[in-house]
């Protein structure tokens, strides 16, 4: 298994590695970047996003991989679009 363990989706585990991984991985940089702490401390706390872009970064992080958004190309982009939707 190779890899930082705060970053790795869960099928990286049994080293069942796919693209969806790395969508996983950006999906929780993307919510420290956004928030300035690691989601899973984030779980413990009251600490969220606004609904939608919170709704698209968990969607990334559903833990079966073949439930996640197809492509990080796609996901990225939405992503941008929503945040810049938030800023007016």
């Amino acid at each position: 298994v190779a890899g930082t363990l705060l970053y790795m989706a869960p099928e990286q585990v049994f080293a069942m590695t796919t693209p969806a991984s790395d969508l996983y991985a950006l999906a929780l940089v993307a919510f420290e970047l956004l928030t300035g702490t690691s989601y899973r401390t984030a779980r413990k706390t009251s600490i969220r996003l606004d609904t939608p872009i919170q709704q698209h970064i968990e969607a990334a992080l559903h833990p079966d991989p073949a439930q996640r958004p197809a492509g990080v190309g796609p996901w990225s982009r939405e992503l941008a679009q929503r945040l810049a939707e938030r800023r007016g």
